[in-house]
Parts: structure tokens; sequence; C-alpha cells
């Protein structure tokens, strides 16, 4: 797929952004794939059912056009942005960009897992 495609499909405005993170690959009994990008893409995708098996060529070629996509766009992303990708930030630059950032723990959905970091240091 190409990425004019591929960007298309994301874009679309009854697409709920980030609801394939919830997903586990049952779209026969998902009540939300028309609302998935995730599952217009499967369906937009030719390549067959052999693209599906990692034992077939197909899917190797498949998994390769994905990344060279990926990349692509990444790419284009740093360049409208002012970001080399060449050179990757040193400890200091990421310690400097990181400090001040502080963890929400009053917000109901990260208390779990603030509760599973501690739960997990203690083992």
């Amino acid at each position: 797929m190409d990425k004019k495609k591929l960007k298309k499909i994301v874009d679309n405005p009854r697409h709920i952004p980030g609801i394939h993170n919830y997903c586990d690959r049952w779209c026969e009994r998902c009540t939300k794939t028309l609302r998935c990008s995730v599952y217009a893409i499967e369906k937009a995708d030719t390549s067959g059912p052999q693209s599906s098996d990692p034992e077939n060529e197909a899917f190797w070629n498949r998994l390769h056009e994905i990344f060279a996509v990926t990349m692509e766009m990444v790419q284009d992303y740093a360049k409208e942005n002012n970001i080399d990708l060449s050179i990757p930030p040193s400890l200091e630059e990421m310690k400097k960009k990181s400090k001040g950032i502080r963890r929400p723990t009053n917000i109901r959905l990260s208390r779990p897992d603030v509760l599973y970091e501690g739960g997990a240091q203690l083992v």
C-alpha cells in the first residue's frame, strides 16, 4: 500500500483515533470495524491470504512494504519538523528534555499503572 492511500485511510474522520490499541485481532466479532483504520487497511490490502502466512514469501514482501512506507512517513515528519534523524540526541539532551516532566498520578486511569509498577518493584 502506498503512502497516499494509507494516509487517506488513517485520516478518515469516521475512524476512531487509537481504537486499534485495544485490538485483539478478532475483527469478525468486533462491533467497531467500520470505525477502525487498521480494519480498513487490512480490507484495502490486495495481496491475498498468502500474505498472512509467515511461511510464504508474500508475507515477508508485504511486511517489507509496510516498513518501507512507515520509514518514508517518519522521514517526512522529521523533515517537516526540522528533526535530524542521522544524529541521535545525547544523554544530556534527553535528560534536559525530560526534566520537569512529571508522571500523572491523580488521573484515574494511571493509578493502576502506578500501583502495578510499585508492586513490580517489590518482587
